[in-house]
């Protein structure tokens, strides 16, 4: 299945220490004051997102705080008093910069995003990758708004250049971590790198380069236990072909309640896994919208398993309400370790299956015009 989750554009937290440390942020953007304000974001892996905000007064602001490890963090402007989602924010206020032990500036002129970041090697690592890999970052993003929003190309076209664009994203993260053996920051970039499962084999080989100093992190310890996961997951046989009667699981939707895919006995069932963040999932929302107000009188359910995880609880939700997804919704969680996912062996989102009144498997990966005509086989219209 072709790999088309833009986890870079998420920029995955990472990196693991032994003692907790202080840092500071101080900086200058323009001459901003209240009622501007400024905050920083950040999140470890499986966590709630955590955000602080403080005053900006004459464009200079600071933070203080003590993290058990550092992180990947985002530095967001929000110019006025009227509110806004802070996801939402342009990219011209916001800033990308590590939190780490000792002193971190930030100085800029009236664009939070081209200010400068001085700190210590982490930061300094940081920047280089991120220089390197914008280039595609900003391609990706100009194929997603000609898609999503000026409406120039069918999801199809997006989904092409998509897939010329990911073998320039993967070349960045290899060329990084080749340059940067003796970095920590390479363990958050190979983190991003393993999104995609056919890197497998690769990443393997660059984390047995590292310096051992580099591999002794707790970062690096969970990392090497995913890659190990992913890796006998990807390799071993998919308890869900064609004709297997199809595994049951139970979790949360939404609201907390449990949902089991037993529930769904008796009818056909389209399951879909999915996730706010895969911009080819949302692509294809449209098709399975179609198909599910067509036939949803006529015996068709709908189950829909996210691979968010805690930190993007409600970008799951406001993604659920914008692509106006009506059916049940369901989630663990868990990211990639989401217990249906692995239950499922997906290696790869968007993924589906169509499970008949029997709960047995009778199509797998459908798509567009596909899901349509095979609905339109069963139901008979």
């Amino acid at each position: 299945m072709k790999i088309k989750s833009l986890l870079l554009l998420c920029f995955i937290p990472a990196l693991g220490f032994s003692q907790s440390f202080r840092y500071t942020v101080k900086g200058k953007v323009g001459t901003y004051s209240s009622p501007a304000k400024i905050f920083l974001t950040h999140a470890f892996p499986g966590k709630s997102m955590v955000i602080d905000s403080a005053r900006i007064e004459n464009g200079k602001f600071e933070f203080k705080g003590t993290l058990a490890m550092p992180v990947n963090a985002t530095l967001i402007l929000k110019e006025s008093s009227a509110k806004i989602i802070l996801s939402k924010v342009s990219d011209e206020n916001q800033l990308q910069l590590y939190l780490e032990p000792g002193t971190i500036i930030i100085n800029g002129t009236t664009s939070l995003s081209s200010s400068k970041v001085t700190g210590g090697k982490l930061n300094t690592d940081y920047a280089q990758y991120i220089k390197g890999i914008m280039p595609v970052v900003d391609n990706l993003k100009s194929v997603l708004k000609s898609f999503s929003i000026d409406h120039k190309i069918t999801g199809e076209q997006a989904n092409l250049k998509i897939d010329s664009l990911m073998p320039l994203y993967d070349r960045s993260h290899e060329n990084f971590i080749n340059k940067h053996l003796n970095s920590e920051v390479s363990i958050y970039v190979l983190e991003s790198y393993i999104a995609n499962d056919k890197n497998l084999v690769e990443a393997s080989n660059l984390f047995d380069k590292l310096a051992d100093k580099v591999k002794e992190s707790d970062r690096a310890h969970d990392l090497e236990e995913t890659l190990t996961k992913k890796k006998k997951a990807f390799y071993g046989k998919k308890p869900t072909d064609i004709g297997d009667p199809a595994p049951n699981f139970e979790q949360p939707d939404v609201s907390g309640n449990k949902v089991a895919l037993s529930h769904f006995r008796g009818k056909y069932l389209f399951l879909d896994f999915w996730a706010s963040w895969c911009k080819p999932c949302r692509a294809e929302n449209p098709n399975i919208i179609k198909g599910y107000q067509k036939y949803k009188d006529k015996g068709l359910e709908i189950m829909s398993v996210s691979l968010d995880g805690m930190a993007q609880k409600q970008a799951w939700i406001n993604a659920i309400k914008a692509d106006g997804l009506t059916w049940v919704q369901v989630s663990d969680l868990k990211a990639w370790e989401n217990t249906a996912a692995l239950i499922y062996g997906v290696k790869a989102i968007p993924e589906n299956y169509l499970i008949d009144p029997n709960g047995k498997i009778i199509a797998k990966n459908l798509r567009g015009e596909e899901l349509l005509t095979k609905l339109s086989e069963i139901f008979k219209n």
